[in-house]
């Protein structure tokens, strides 16, 4: 069995090891009373965990796995998204659904993070490595969603391996391997909603190679798990995969084939770049977009590393999405315009994550370059660990942080949240706390601030 590279010298498995660890630490911080998908939303107490108003949506999926009674799960919007909850089927059946989903989405993380740090040792080398991991042990978008039982908890992990496989996609030749690789993709398309994206990318990426062949295996690969699961679901349990949440997709495209005149459009266009900076920045919670950006102009201007195929193709893709999504034709419903969906943009984080590592391994024979940019990555890493140990520090950012990405509550919810359930991760929260009498007061500051905003909606409608 060959060694891990990024284990195969003590310097870069000490690294490794406490970037790991960080992340460990990081994922459990964000759960019990302080995970922030449920914190910055509506939010709701169970026994040993505060989850978000649509909890029942996550744990139905589980309840449908073990056959329970149809009237306990049939009403959920997320029973396509099967990935994760077989992943996790064996650890919540042991566990129980709150403790198995954590166990099983910690480790998913890090074997996520482990597989791409050590995907870019072998193919960039071991700066790229370090970089990568250290990226990813404070980065936002996973504790996000890693310290809840939900299908959610597959979002980075999928994008992760799914990087991975498209810039295989870019280098092999033969066939057969594309169609696996292709495969691999599909069954990653399980776990979330990512098919619009990774799927055009990859025919891109194999169209650029004028790999006809390749185009004529991949995409039925693609698509084969999702047409198989969507068969099983429908045939088996008697699911639909036109519901609540997937209703936003045919609305927008019956308005792209239905066009109709609306002097909306001129606003949708007019609010178009703003939205472009916007849903860029606040997709991958600030930082780490910024460091790209800046990482960009060096390959450009100084360092001479242009972006590669895949990451080009799956920026493209991602845009496009973009703009299909915010150009379309006004519809009724569920919006998936404006500026409170950045998070559907979050697979940009692909195309950083092996873009920003890869200039640091490509600066590593220029002294003063490389500790520019390993100036960056540290600087990002910490700016980004404020974030994503925000709610055990209360920090208000992250708060802010957490709306933009997701902008379905107040910016301040997070923190109204905390003085509301504490801050007690998983193993320490077993209910609300009694308030002091300073918590109390901030909460019903905040209460009466809120009350002139307009309210959230609390439907699970949404992609």
């Amino acid at each position: 069995m060959n060694r891990l590279v990024v284990l195969s010298d003590r310097r870069t498995a000490l690294s490794m090891s406490a970037a790991l660890g960080v992340l460990a630490l990081a994922v459990w911080l964000a759960s019990g009373s302080m995970a922030p998908y449920a914190i910055s939303q509506g939010a709701m107490s169970r026994e040993t965990y505060v989850g978000n108003i649509d909890d029942k949506h996550f744990e139905a999926t589980y309840l449908m796995l073990r056959g329970k009674d149809r009237s306990r799960w049939e009403w959920s919007v997320v029973l396509r998204r099967t990935l994760y909850p077989l992943l996790s089927y064996p650890f919540m059946r042991a566990m129980g659904f709150a403790w198995g989903g954590f166990v099983a989405s910690l480790l998913l993380q890090l074997g996520a993070v482990l597989a791409f740090a050590e995907f870019a040792a072998r193919r960039f080398g071991r700066y790229a490595a370090v970089a990568a991991a250290w990226l990813l042990a404070t980065y936002p978008g996973i504790t996000y969603w890693a310290g809840l039982p939900y299908s959610y908890a597959i979002i980075v992990p999928a994008c992760l391996i799914g990087g991975i496989l498209l810039w295989q996609l870019q280098e092999t030749a033969g066939a057969g391997r594309i169609a696996l690789l292709s495969l691999g993709l599909g069954v990653l398309f399980l776990g979330y909603d990512l098919l619009p994206f990774f799927a055009p990318a990859a025919v891109l990426v194999l169209l650029w190679r004028r790999h006809w062949k390749g185009v004529l295996v991949s995409i039925p690969a693609m698509l084969l798990p999702t047409l198989a699961n969507a068969a099983v679901l429908a045939w088996v349990f008697q699911v639909p995969f036109r519901n609540k949440n997937t209703s936003p997709y045919f609305a927008i495209v019956s308005a792209w084939l239905n066009p109709a005149l609306s002097d909306r459009w001129a606003q949708y266009i007019a609010d178009l770049p703003g939205l472009a900076v916007g849903q860029f920045f606040f997709s991958n919670f600030l930082f780490l977009p910024a460091v790209f950006v800046a990482a960009v102009l060096l390959g450009r201007i100084g360092l001479k590393l242009r972006l590669a195929r895949a990451e080009i193709a799956l920026f493209v893709t991602i845009a496009a999405v973009f703009l299909f999504n915010n150009l379309a034709p006004h519809y009724k419903g569920v919006q998936l315009r404006g500026p409170g969906m950045a998070r559907l943009y979050q697979p940009l984080l692909v195309v950083m994550i092996l873009y920003v590592p890869r200039l640091v391994q490509h600066a590593a024979s220029r002294p003063a370059a490389l500790r520019a940019l390993v100036g960056l990555v540290i600087a990002t890493a910490a700016l980004n660990a404020t974030i994503a140990f925000g709610p055990v520090l209360g920090n208000p950012l992250a708060s802010y942080l957490f709306h933009r990405f997701y902008a379905r509550y107040p910016a301040d919810m997070m923190l109204v949240n905390l003085d509301k359930y504490g801050r007690r991760p998983l193993g320490l929260y077993h209910g609300p706390r009694e308030l002091t009498p300073r918590a109390q007061q901030r909460l019903e500051q905040r209460q009466r601030e809120r009350a002139t905003q307009p309210a959230g909606r609390e439907e699970p409608d949404e992609p």
